[in-house]
């Protein structure tokens, strides 16, 4: 590997970590603009186990929102992320620890984005 193949290789890794963690602080911050950036128009993603897949930015961010209103706040904590490269596409993987409070009470989930 040349060295500037290292550095491309090096760019990439950090713009898809780059992502996840603006996913992650796009929720917690409610960033609903931050988060539609997360994604392309022609996303197709599924929330939760078992749940119907999405299409479009819109019904992702607007599924998020929906989800994420009733609490007063969130955290989400993610550990760091395996990054595989593919040519023009990657794939990430990483746990996900996500703190939610509502009227005093704690909800901890855990799950893998």
């Amino acid at each position: 590997m040349t060295g500037t193949d290292l550095h491309q290789e090096l760019s990439d890794r950090w713009a898809v970590q780059g992502l996840i963690d603006e996913y992650a602080r796009s929720l917690d911050e409610r960033d609903w603009g931050g988060l539609a950036g997360c994604f392309t128009d022609d996303v197709v993603a599924r929330l939760g186990m078992g749940s119907e897949p999405m299409q479009g930015r819109g019904a992702v961010v607007e599924a998020c929102r929906t989800a994420l209103t009733p609490f007063d706040a969130t955290q989400h904590l993610l550990s760091p992320a395996q990054v595989e490269l593919h040519g023009d596409t990657a794939t990430l993987r990483c746990n996900v620890q996500a703190t939610h409070l509502r009227q005093g009470s704690f909800l901890v989930v855990g799950g893998v984005y």
